[in-house]
């Protein structure tokens, strides 16, 4: 039985088509189903609070504006603490019913044949989706904040299903993974020892 509102049903169809753009330009082949299931609990979300003050070193200057960054490195520690997939995601991001961010398949096309590592190129938002289909967004509010003076937002994350978030943010993907993160020169690839 289907337990997911026909909101978080769209977003599920419209992650899986990004899954599918993302292999037909990258030459890369996710194949992954979602499942019907929370991983986001406390614990996760104190886990997740915890490494974004990790990432941004307590600043909100090193978070905010830095959406690609944050989550390329927050999507590697769910995966190696959690051992779940964590696809960060590029796309459009609607706020209050205004287009905030906007990041098309042209656009995505286009960025992947510059391989540009130029992140100003770069039009849209990431976030990252799990495959239960909810979503970690650890910068927007942030962001937002900075952008309006208002410190209220400083810091705030989302993670939840995106048929559960209220009419006031909606996220639509366009590409997913590491493999077009790598091929577009958004993040270059890092060996850590």
């Amino acid at each position: 039985m289907n337990q997911f509102s026909d909101k978080q049903i769209i977003y599920n169809n419209k992650f899986l088509e990004a899954m599918h753009y993302t292999n037909e330009i990258t030459k890369c082949k996710y194949e992954e189903n979602i499942v019907e299931r929370k991983f986001v609990d406390k614990d996760f979300l104190d886990f997740i609070g915890q490494e974004v003050s990790n990432i941004c070193q307590g600043s909100v200057n090193l978070l905010a504006g830095q959406c690609v960054s944050v989550h390329w490195q927050l999507a590697n520690k769910i995966r190696k603490n959690y051992n779940i997939d964590a696809f960060v995601t590029l796309g459009d991001t609607v706020v209050l019913k205004e287009t905030i961010y906007s990041f098309s398949p042209s656009s995505a096309r286009e960025l992947l044949e510059k391989k540009s590592c130029d992140t100003q190129l770069f039009s849209g938002h990431a976030w990252i989706t799990l495959l239960s289909g909810e979503i970690i967004d650890a910068s927007l509010q942030t962001t937002i904040g900075i952008r309006q003076k208002n410190p209220d937002f400083y810091g705030n994350i989302i993670a939840q299903h995106a048929g559960d978030l209220n009419d006031t943010i909606e996220y639509t993907p366009t590409v997913v993974g590491d493999n077009y993160l790598f091929l577009s020169g958004l993040v270059q690839r890092v060996t850590y020892l």
